[in-house]
């Protein structure tokens, strides 16, 4: 991936973070790795472990930001959390959140993207 690539990427997770305070989510950690994949934001909101992917586009160009995540980044989202789970000892409801932004503003906020 280019510089430029992961400062957007970078810029776009900055956003969701600041998002996700704003409606009273805690932002547990950020761009956690496991041995079964990553995941961009791990937020704390209403007694539920949110892991969130983020998707961020430069311009609007009618492109949905969430159109990238296919069932195969699910799966590897849920093996992510699942396997952070385990390291934290943790047994709590937990669900995966799609956040796509554009141009710099949150565009969409997909909730519980599994059910």
């Amino acid at each position: 991936m280019s510089d430029e690539h992961l400062a957007l990427g970078k810029k776009g997770e900055e956003i969701a973070m600041k998002y996700l305070s704003d409606l009273g989510y805690a932002i547990v950690d950020t761009n956690v790795k496991t041995g079964r994949g990553e995941i961009d934001i791990i937020a704390m909101g209403k007694g539920m472990i949110v892991f969130v992917e983020v998707k961020t586009r430069s311009v609007d160009d009618a492109f949905v930001p969430s159109d990238r995540v296919n069932m195969e980044k699910i799966r590897r989202i849920e093996g992510a959390g699942e396997a952070w789970l385990d390291k934290q000892g943790l047994e709590v409801s937990a669900r995966i959140d799609v956040i796509g932004v554009v141009d710099g503003v949150v565009v969409e906020h997909y909730k519980d993207i599994t059910n």
